[in-house]
């Protein structure tokens, strides 16, 4: 089994000095718990709702600080035809709950945690979901 198998969520890219609240409506928008924050450039990080969960915690103001200063930055990237268990192994590897997911040099999309059981056993997952 490969990630390329691995039916993953919409893919939300949101510029670098976007505001968390605009990341935060972003996520709740398309129903994932992450998203690519990218410049011009190309990708320069991830922001998961923890992430977001961190800056509330630490009491910043959602419309000033942006979505760089509370992302993950260089994240870790898999090959869409790499085995499922090298996904699972960087996850692991890295204390990860994502993994952006390459193909031919672009990102197509990113792999959750909770994405790989879904697959492997659905009744698993339908059980983790209760």
């Amino acid at each position: 089994m490969r990630v390329k198998d691995v039916s993953a969520h919409t893919l939300v890219r949101m510029e670098l000095g976007g505001s968390l609240r605009e990341a935060a409506t972003e996520l709740m928008r398309n129903e994932v718990g992450v998203l690519v924050a990218e410049d011009a450039r190309g990708v320069k990080g991830i922001l998961s709702e923890r992430d977001i969960a961190r800056a509330v915690a630490d009491d910043a103001d959602l419309d000033f600080v942006q979505v760089r200063d509370y992302m993950t930055s260089s994240p870790v990237e898999v090959a869409d035809d790499a085995p499922i268990e090298d996904a699972i192994r960087l996850m692991h590897e890295h204390g990860l709950r994502y993994v952006i997911v390459i193909q031919e040099g672009r990102v197509e999309r990113v792999v959750s945690a909770r994405d790989i059981p879904r697959m492997l056993a659905p009744d698993v997952a339908r059980i983790i979901q209760v």
